[in-house]
């Protein structure tokens, strides 16, 4: 206990360190002055060499190397390669979100019919070029679908379906923020490993809490205890379900985590004791998260798929990766100007740059279930709320 004592003293020492330095680093007298912060991705540890490699394009996280501050055991993150960060944004992810609209909105025949062409000026083939392609197949099948009252009628039963167990990425974090404006880190409770112990919302109670539904633990808000006695909960920890990650990649993680499954606690047990077989795949918020994103990066879009994909009133993960592939595909700039509404806003509450989608009460969590098997999901009605 005294060298587990020493060590996280010795943790704290170099976190402080850390800070210290960069918020007290000293400007020259003859330097000129900063220039107004500008919106930038990644996280806020990111080096000045990977931020001006995204400054052209504002997207979603740049994996970089991790400073001495993270070199903890505790500590873990979603290793997104350089072709796969510009995906990993939130973005449209059904007909109604792509026509500007939302299911609750009931947009008449002319609304959808006004919102199509407008869109039609903004981004046809012949006005940006190739790369707008498969989002006019997209806009295509839409504007096909809305306006026919069968299709319709049809689309809006799966997506509200859809909507029951899943939902679009908003990148916007489910846990309420009590830290620094500065800390990089984030505390994460990876619930398809906890077994319910309560020991974490014993030790750091402000910080965590036990949901209702599965009896596991989650994060309420963020830093809300002091860090020594939330480093003691992630230390003693029985099952090490809960990690250090990066601020910019919490959103993420938290949003895959709503469709993981749970596995009864004794049955964990004997997995663990190596007599009840492997554990499940692809249940891991760290590995969802990246099938997630390398799903609206290897989907196709052209007039083959068009016809199997977008040709028919159904609204399911497939389909959801396939209009946010297609839209993601389209410059920076064409987005910006034709949704506003989802452009690129800066930095947001957990320092990364993400795309603001438009307020709405009906958004729901989840990424639904698909029916290739890619994304099973679970009802999760009280994940989103406000903090």
């Amino acid at each position: 206990q005294q060298q587990q004592r020493q060590q996280r003293q010795q943790r704290r020492d170099v976190s402080a360190a850390f800070l210290f330095n960069r918020r007290r680093s000293p400007t020259p007298a003859s330097a000129p002055p900063p220039s107004p912060p500008q919106p930038q991705s990644g996280p806020a540890v990111a080096t000045a060499a990977a931020a001006a490699a995204t400054a052209a394009e504002p997207s979603g996280l740049v994996h970089v190397p991790s400073p001495d501050l993270f070199d903890d055991p505790h500590y873990r993150e979603i290793e997104f390669g350089s072709s796969l960060h510009s995906f990993n944004v939130p973005a449209p992810e059904d007909y109604y979100a792509l026509l500007s609209f939302d299911l609750e909105d009931a947009p008449s025949e002319d609304d959808i019919k006004s919102s199509y062409r407008r869109l039609q000026r903004s981004v046809h083939p012949d006005v940006v070029g190739k790369a707008a392609g498969p989002l006019a197949i997209v806009l295509n099948a839409a504007y096909k679908t809305l306006m026919d009252a069968d299709l319709r009628a049809a689309y809006d039963q799966q997506l509200k379906e859809f909507r029951k167990v899943g939902g679009t990425f908003d990148g916007r974090p489910v846990s309420g923020w009590r830290g620094e404006a500065s800390e990089s880190r984030a505390v994460f409770v990876a619930e398809n490993e906890c077994i319910g112990c309560k020991q974490c919302t014993q030790i750091a109670g402000n910080t965590f809490f036990l949901e209702e539904e599965h009896g596991r633990a989650r994060v309420r808000n963020q830093w809300a205890d002091e860090e020594d006695v939330i480093d003691e909960a992630v230390q003693t920890c029985p099952v090490d379900c809960i990690y250090y990650v990066q601020r910019a990649q919490l959103p993420i993680l938290e949003f895959v985590m709503k469709s993981c499954k749970r596995e009864n606690p004794g049955l964990m047990g004997r997995r663990r004791s190596g007599s009840f077989g492997p554990e499940l795949s692809c249940e891991c918020p760290f590995e969802r998260a990246m099938v997630y994103v390398k799903a609206r990066k290897n989907v196709e879009v052209d007039s083959a798929t068009g016809a199997r994909t977008f040709g028919r009133p159904l609204h399911d993960g497939q389909l959801s990766a396939a209009i946010a592939a297609a839209w993601l595909q389209l410059p920076h700039d064409t987005r910006v100007k034709a949704w506003p509404e989802w452009t690129i806003a800066g930095t947001a509450a957990f320092g990364s740059t993400t795309a603001q989608p438009p307020a709405r009460a009906s958004v729901q969590s989840g990424d639904g279930g698909s029916t290739d098997g890619l994304w099973p999901s679970m009802p999760w009605p009280e994940w989103r709320r406000d903090v």
